[in-house]
């Protein structure tokens, strides 16, 4: 059990439904358990956080980097966020999902976006309080 969860509000970009049940299923174990969100593809995900004003916005995304039947993909989720106004996203954090955390691909994903939180899948809650 962790105690004090730092993340209230939570959107899932995720593809894989046993990857979110997972994942739901972690932060039911936490406290207090964060309202959690679930969109299927990068422009579903997009779209709830444009639906959304600032006090409104979750606290975290967690972000797939790769969708399987879908032709966009976490990054470019990541250009979308980082082109919204900064005065709406100041307040969410990203942390990438993948089963494919090589070094070349957080180095890539460092150039184009600064420094990123990458998980590897399948995750536990305390990966995310990290």
């Amino acid at each position: 059990m962790i105690e004090n969860f730092p993340f209230k509000k939570i959107l899932v970009v995720d593809d894989s439904e046993v990857d979110f049940f997972l994942v739901h299923q972690n932060l039911k174990m936490v406290k207090p358990v964060p309202h959690i969100l679930h969109a299927m593809d990068v422009d579903s995900g997009l779209n709830v956080l444009r639906s959304f004003r600032q006090s409104e916005m979750p606290d975290l995304v967690l972000l797939d980097l790769y969708f399987n039947r879908h032709f966009r993909q976490g990054r470019d989720f990541l250009h979308e966020f980082h082109r919204m106004p900064k005065t709406i996203t100041c307040g969410t954090k990203i942390k990438v999902l993948s089963a494919y955390t090589n070094p070349e691909i957080i180095a890539g994903l460092e150039k184009d976006f600064g420094k990123m939180h990458v998980i590897e899948k399948p995750i536990a809650a305390y990966h995310l309080i990290t």
